[in-house]
């Protein structure tokens, strides 16, 4: 910054410039330098990728892509590779100011560690060397997850703590929302979303379930309609529609608790009007309970029933565990097949007439929901990929989405993150043409 106005007794001909070498806390553009900062280290820390004196040297992208005749379930699908031996190069990745290596050998991830702490200090960034752990297959928790390499597995999970803190968070929430539903402690629940925040990082089906608890939390803010949505010029299309049926403990008997949204519409304040918003920008102590937050715990529960932790494998253990199935369900009937160890397994039936009457969405879902469903309880397929193909949009969307503004659609999507979580499974549910599924027979 230029000063040399208010410094009226320099030297003649001498500007005077102050430099901050620092990001000073307050200031707007410190956010934008820090993360050029970092980049700017990223680039430099790796370097040429052809010397094949980087630490983090490689040759070639290699793409394990699903549907190759060469595709392995137990490696990743995208890898940069060493033509010198063939393995996967070192690397590094970065989450906000913590950095954390990786290499094929104890002795290069070592070396990739000291490459990256070399490399900040040369640009003046800290490096907390107390803080440096030696190369190991199990690091420790890192961002919320504690990570394994061994047994030719690659998975993650959490601390038995810290799972039963998160049951006893979900449950503290619950708790508040049935003794007072429109003065929930603003500031606790943020305390709680914090917290769960780092458990979805390990536990991604669990993310579409936070929705309910940052509508609440902002849901007093300026055009917010009843159920904490920003409100569009022409209104909000969000609709009161979180009712639903959770699967038990078995995850096949389905129990109906739609009295929890008759309660929740009983016990909240002015549910057909916009929640007050404040004339002015203070944050309220106290904010009120959206429509969405109690069914969105009560499917956190859902996902999160198991008394110890589960550990999430990242990839398959075995280079043949990945099966393909194909699912539709066009008028009054319904078919799915799948293909394992060469074999085709097919069902196919007509819906009753309950069935018959819902919408052609929720016939899909449900035939992709009971195809899979029925699949894994023929086989052991506990740590493999499915990857289910259908040719409705929309039930792609919705499981993607891990949540649906329909009710029906919305209890459908739970039962496939349940199926996740209890017995882990990798489940891809893809969009094909309608041509294609005829081609191939399953409509």
């Amino acid at each position: 910054v230029d000063l040399t106005h208010y410094f009226p007794k320099r030297v003649a001909g001498l500007p005077v410039w102050e430099t901050w070498l620092r990001a000073a806390m307050g200031l707007k553009s410190s956010p934008y330098q820090a993360g050029q900062g970092c980049c700017v280290a990223d680039e430099l820390i790796r370097g040429d990728p052809q010397d094949e004196t980087n630490v983090f040297q490689w040759d070639t992208v290699l793409l394990n892509c699903p549907g190759s005749e060469e595709y392995d379930p137990s490696k990743p699908w995208v890898s940069k590779v060493r033509k010198e031996d063939g393995r996967i190069a070192s690397d590094f990745v970065s989450f906000v100011d913590d950095f954390r290596s990786s290499g094929p050998t104890s002795k290069e991830g070592w070396l990739a560690a000291r490459h990256v702490a070399a490399g900040l200090n040369y640009l003046g960034i800290q490096d907390a060397a107390r803080k440096r752990r030696d190369s190991s297959v199990r690091p420790g928790a890192w961002i919320g997850g504690v990570v394994s390499t061994s047994d030719g597995r690659v998975s993650v999970t959490i601390s038995e703590k810290k799972w039963k803190k998160t049951l006893d968070l979900i449950d503290e929430v619950v708790a508040m929302i049935t003794n007072s539903p429109n003065r929930l402690n603003r500031k606790r629940l943020e305390q709680i979303r914090g917290y769960l925040g780092y458990v979805t990082r390990t536990f991604p089906c669990s993310v579409p379930y936070m929705i309910g608890l940052h509508l609440a939390i902002d849901g007093w803010r300026k055009s917010r309609d009843r159920e904490g949505w920003r409100l569009k010029p022409k209104g909000s299309k969000a609709k009161l529609s979180w009712t639903g049926f959770f699967r038990g403990d078995n995850g096949r008997d389905a129990e109906n608790w739609e009295d929890v949204m008759e309660w929740v519409k009983d016990n909240l304040d002015d549910q057909e009007k916009p929640i007050v918003n404040h004339e002015d920008d203070e944050t309220p102590q106290f904010v009120k309970a959206v429509p969405r937050l109690l069914p969105d715990m009560l499917a956190l529960k859902t996902v999160f029933g198991g008394s110890e932790p589960p550990v999430r494998d990242i990839r398959c253990r075995s280079s043949t565990n990945f099966y393909y199935g194909f699912g539709d369900a066009s008028g009054t009937s319904f078919g799915s097949s799948f293909e394992k160890d060469q074999r085709i397994e097919f069902e196919y039936g007509q819906w009753c007439t309950e069935s018959s009457e819902q919408s052609s969405n929720w016939r899909e879902l449900k035939n992709v929901v009971e195809a899979v469903w029925n699949f894994v309880e023929k086989h052991d397929l506990r740590g493999s990929k499915i990857f289910i193909f259908t040719d409705n949009s929309t039930a792609e969307g919705a499981f993607w989405k891990g949540t649906s503004t329909s009710r029906r659609l919305f209890e459908l999507v739970l039962e496939l993150r349940q199926l996740q979580m209890a017995r882990g499974e990798h489940l891809h549910v893809i969009h094909v043409s309608g041509k294609r599924m005829i081609k191939q027979g399953s409509d």
